[in-house]
């Protein structure tokens, strides 16, 4: 599958779409809950609707358990994007309400290169964020045809974390 690359929207749809086991560790300074979380996350094509308009279209969307590290409490969780594959670089999109149809604001493009010496990823994409004043700078990473990472580093005046998150193909 990656042997042609992620170079272009199709590539990443045609890699991304099925399901994944996911692995979340966030760590908080200040302005978040530090944590684990686990669960299954699905890339597979929406609904057709106002912000859908082609079948290199997926929606992304997660569902698990969130354990607060803290006081151990264990709480559901989910959430949900939209990436558009119809072009390059793909663009990804905030979903509201767990609705494929209310499509939010921009979130970040992914725009993949090779992997440099001394990574294990074999695509690489970075981008960045800002949420009000905070800065999410982030790095998507894939390492092979049934694995990747999608992991941010978040610093400003409310907060100062990081989110890593590791996929694994189911199917």
């Amino acid at each position: 599958m990656l042997s042609n690359g992620l170079n272009s929207g199709p590539q990443f749809h045609d890699f991304a779409r099925g399901s994944w086991r996911l692995n979340r560790t966030l760590r908080y300074v200040k302005g978040g809950l530090s944590g684990s979380f686990a669960g299954t996350a699905k890339f597979q094509p929406p609904v057709a609707g106002p912000g859908v308009s082609n079948s290199k279209t997926l929606l992304y969307s997660e569902e698990g358990s969130f354990t607060v590290e803290e006081s151990k409490q264990v709480l559901k969780a989910y959430r949900s994007y939209l990436f558009r594959c119809d072009a390059y670089p793909v663009k990804v999109y905030f979903v509201l309400k767990k609705d494929p149809l209310d499509v939010g604001d921009f979130f970040h493009d992914l725009e993949f290169s090779t992997s440099e010496n001394g990574s294990t990823a074999k695509w690489n994409a970075a981008f960045e964020h800002l949420c009000v004043k905070d800065l999410y700078s982030g790095r998507f990473s894939v390492h092979d045809d049934d694995s990747f990472e999608w992991n941010w580093r978040i610093v400003g005046p409310k907060k100062d974390g990081e989110i890593c998150t590791h996929y694994t193909r189911i199917e």
